[in-house]
């Protein structure tokens, strides 16, 4: 048998240790709590079956006393102590007086002998001594010995005998007491018959459990009566017991059978009461209590492993999806793989694939940094939440509401020396209070920086700061520097607006002269600025490419470049409002059209200030509205017809994945978010959610009726994470529950295998 085969899954690995959990506990405590509750329950049952045999002690002694209590009243009776009965009269007289059947039902028949008298009497009848000897047979006395044992009675005796009563025979225990008692010179004897069924039916009402047998015997070790008869192997387990206690009990084995021996004396009788109890009948309360505990115990078990699977399924269900999809993705990096064996792997191969890309990233920060700096002075960003998004990662953020850029143009001897760039950089940061950020960004011109602040609108940076800064830096480093800084601005989507100041006033070095600090303020172009912009015809411009109106663009753009050509009194302002023209095209072609739009010589800010006349800002901004009209014209029907296409067989490979999203999908086709939902919209008449929502629900009806696979699992399989999100959105569509759909078809299936039974027997 191969390795593999004896691997167990991730799941019932946990699930054995989350039982071995629980099992291991409720062994412990049950086996504790058990072995204490079992040898309570025993003592109990010895203590239960020693206070039964007391009670009957109790009772018999009571008898007993009762039995003394009539021969005392005997004795002080003058018709028995004084003048023994002789005459007819007195013997009836006699017989009456021993009628004590009323208050004690224990005593069979009490008789009398009037020593040297002829016959035995008793309220029932009277008995010649021969009849007596024929109908009472004691086991100690022979028939000649009776009346000359009755005569020499001096004391209490207990005897054993037989009684024959015409065909009925019963043994009776007789009691025989000089009468009067404890006299020297007896006048009779009473004589107390007492039939052993009334010691047996008080055996039997008193003890509660199925004994072996229960007996009385005397201190001469005789027994006297017992429950059942007395067999040789009740006397072989009591002559086992010691007895030297008044009561106790003993456990004795014989054969492969444990007995339990109760013992209790009676101080005024002197006998013992014995019973023996077989153990199982003395455990059987432990035993029923033992199996309700072991049925409470599975109970319990059953019940918390149901708990533990129910739980374990809904909580090991994501883990169960992410080996899925690794194995998926890396099949052939995990063959062999076993549960967190194959999440270990996963887990490694990502962290070798961040390794990798953390390496990249170091290397290729700094360029990226670069980037996006140059995209937000390009003004690509629409606000800093934006920007912030795109550049946490590599350390850019701006988290004040005032920005402003500066142009730095260092000396001859900065260029192009990247240690001393870096050193003179770090300078440079060092010089600003905190709570400012600062960030340099290279130009394309040699020897130009361009640094952008942000700032807290409550503590601005002066134009003196900046003075200072200029002061403080070329003393520590001994360089020239000159620079040109434009105004504060609070919208960082229109930043490239301070940085087109800060490079107009740097170009005004050539006036102002070299290393010094020039302001946008202190140009020609701050002075004469009244600041007109073109809202109007901007508007209508952005209309038309909205509406494709390509013939409307060209002839807007024209408007436009004549308006500002009117306009503009400085070159400063034509450069802001031409790149303003640009950026607005720009942004309105990429959200129709995404990534579609793609215009490598798209101009910059950078590439607009260095332009050195009006006619050069106009032949870009109309080659920038051709090329727009361009690509529109390139989109036509067919294009969207491809598109609608695509997008169907996006959904088709990838709808049923929860990391579905039209943002994604938009990024994969290189199409805007708005502009692929307004084409399927047009082409399905229905929105990208409700057709995929739409295809799930076929697919989930799919696998319902062809697969056992549990509602979990289909969930997961066409993209849904909540279960009871997917159920209220297959009723919307089905008007049914799932659970209710599958048992439908299946009957129906049912229906369908009948009829064509039914079909192809009537064909035959």
């Amino acid at each position: 048998m191969s390795q593999k085969s004896w691997k167990i899954p991730l799941f019932y690995q946990y699930l054995l240790s989350y039982l071995l959990v629980l099992g291991i506990p409720i062994l412990i405590i049950g086996f504790t709590v058990y072995s204490h509750f079992v040898s309570l329950m025993k003592e109990q049952s010895f203590e239960a079956n020693r206070s039964m045999l007391a009670q009957v002690r109790d009772i018999v002694d009571s008898k007993y006393r009762e039995i003394m209590s009539m021969a005392g009243t005997i004795s002080n009776d003058p018709t028995f102590s004084s003048n023994l009965p002789e005459t007819t009269y007195d013997i009836l007289l006699a017989k009456n007086r021993l009628n004590f059947s009323a208050g004690n039902k224990f005593v069979e028949e009490l008789m009398f002998y009037p020593r040297d008298g002829e016959y035995i009497f008793s309220y029932k009848s009277s008995y010649g001594f021969d009849f007596f000897k024929e109908i009472y047979q004691f086991q100690e006395w022979k028939p000649a010995q009776l009346k000359t044992e009755m005569e020499l009675l001096k004391k209490p005796k207990l005897l054993l005998a037989t009684r024959k009563d015409g065909n009925s025979v019963s043994n009776q225990i007789v009691y025989m007491i000089p009468i009067p008692v404890n006299s020297l010179k007896p006048k009779g004897t009473a004589v107390f018959s007492v039939n052993e069924s009334s010691y047996q039916d008080l055996f039997k009402t008193s003890m509660k459990l199925k004994v072996k047998n229960t007996f009385v015997i005397n201190r001469d070790g005789q027994v006297l009566t017992s429950l059942y008869p007395f067999e040789q192997l009740d006397r072989d387990i009591f002559q086992r017991v010691d007895l030297s206690d008044d009561e106790g009990t003993s456990a004795v084995k014989s054969g492969k059978e444990w007995f339990h021996v109760s013992y209790a004396k009676s101080q005024g009788t002197g006998w013992t009461y014995v019973t023996i109890v077989p153990d199982l009948e003395l455990m059987r309360p432990v035993t029923d209590i033992k199996n309700k505990s072991i049925f409470a115990a599975i109970l319990v078990v059953v019940i918390g492993v149901l708990l533990i699977y129910a739980g374990m399924r809904m909580n090991y269900n994501p883990l169960r999806l992410l080996i899925r999809q690794g194995d998926a993705k890396w099949g052939s990096l995990l063959r062999g793989a076993h549960g967190f064996e194959s999440i270990r792997k996963i887990m490694e191969h990502a962290e070798s694939i961040q390794e990798r890309l953390n390496e990249q990233v170091e290397f290729t920060t700094p360029a990226l940094r670069e980037h996006l700096l140059n995209r937000l002075l390009k003004g690509q960003f629409n606000n800093k939440e934006h920007f912030n998004e795109d550049g946490q990662g590599v350390g850019l953020t701006l988290n004040q509401s005032t920005y402003q850029v500066a142009i730095l143009q260092f000396g001859d001897r900065l260029s192009g020396v990247d240690e001393d760039k870096h050193n003179f950089y770090k300078i440079w940061h060092a010089l600003f209070r905190e709570g400012i950020e600062v960030y340099l960004v290279d130009l394309i011109e040699d020897g130009r920086t361009a640094c952008i602040i942000s700032i807290d609108e409550n503590e601005p940076w002066s134009e003196q700061d900046w003075q200072q800064l200029h002061e403080r830096f070329t003393e520590q480093t001994s360089m020239s520097l000159t620079l040109g800084v434009g105004n504060p601005s609070s919208d960082v989507g229109r930043l490239y607006k301070s940085f087109i100041e800060a490079s107009t006033s740097l170009q005004y070095s050539i006036i102002k002269g070299k290393n010094k600090v020039i302001f946008f303020r202190e140009t020609s172009a701050e002075q004469n600025d009244r600041f007109w912009y073109p809202d109007h015809e901007l508007t209508h411009l952005i209309r038309a490419i909205h509406k494709n109106e390509t013939e409307e663009i060209l002839k807007n753009a024209d408007l436009l470049i004549d308006k500002i050509r009117d306009n503009s009194t400085t070159m400063f302002m034509a450069t802001y409002l031409c790149f303003d023209v640009v950026q607005s095209v720009w942004k309105t072609m990429q959200e129709l059209y995404g990534n579609k739009f793609q215009y490598e010589p798209f101009p910059d800010v950078m590439t607009l200030t260095r332009m050195e006349s009006f006619d050069e800002l106009a032949s870009i901004v109309l080659e920038v509205c051709s090329f727009a009209v361009t690509q529109m014209n390139h989109n036509d029907h067919s294009t969207e017809d491809e598109l609608y296409q695509a997008m169907l067989h996006y959904i088709e490979q990838n709808g049923f994945d929860y990391h579905f999203s039209v943002q994604n999908m938009a990024e994969s086709l290189s199409w805007s978010a708005s502009h692929i939902r307004r084409v399927f919209k047009e082409k399905s008449n229905m929105t990208i959610s409700e057709y995929v929502n739409e295809q799930r629900i076929i697919r989930a009806k799919h696998l319902l009726i062809t697969t056992k696979s549990s509602l979990q699992d289909i969930v997961s399989l066409i993209g849904y994470t909540d279960v009871s999100s997917f159920i209220r959105k297959f009723k919307q569509h089905t008007h049914t529950t799932p659970g209710d759909y599958r048992k439908l078809n299946a009957i129906r299936e049912c229906d369908n295998m009948r009829n064509e039974h039914e079909l192809s027997q009537m064909k035959t």
